[in-house]
């Protein structure tokens, strides 16, 4: 599950719960979220705009060997542009690929 979001917008609340609900029906998972993205595997990428893509081509290869092993992959990143969004749906080795976009307007109290 890739979840599109912006910050403080309750992406972790969904991943958390959908997390619980997978493993009470005994699937096993792995969270990724932007920090452990930024500070393990990307850390010598910035916020630049070609950084930021290039974060989500990491996450959409780390993801190809998770999804390998059958582990459900759940992450989450505030991904600007369009374009990567389209290389996460993109990815054949996905059985299912749950994409949740929300307009900004719609998320403004």
């Amino acid at each position: 599950m890739f979840l599109s979001v912006l910050p403080s917008s309750g992406k972790l609340t969904v991943v958390h719960t959908v997390e619980v609900k997978l493993h009470q029906a005994t699937y096993i998972t792995i969270v990724l979220d932007g920090d452990i993205v930024r500070y393990g595997l990307c850390e010598d990428l910035g916020f630049a705009d070609e950084d930021r893509t290039d974060k989500i081509c990491c996450i959409c290869e780390l993801s190809k060997l998770f999804i390998e092993t059958r582990i459900i992959i759940l992450f989450w990143f505030i991904s600007l542009f369009r374009e990567d969004r389209a290389l996460v749906r993109s990815l054949k080795e996905l059985d299912t690929n749950l994409v949740l976009e929300a307009p900004k307007a719609s998320l403004e109290f």
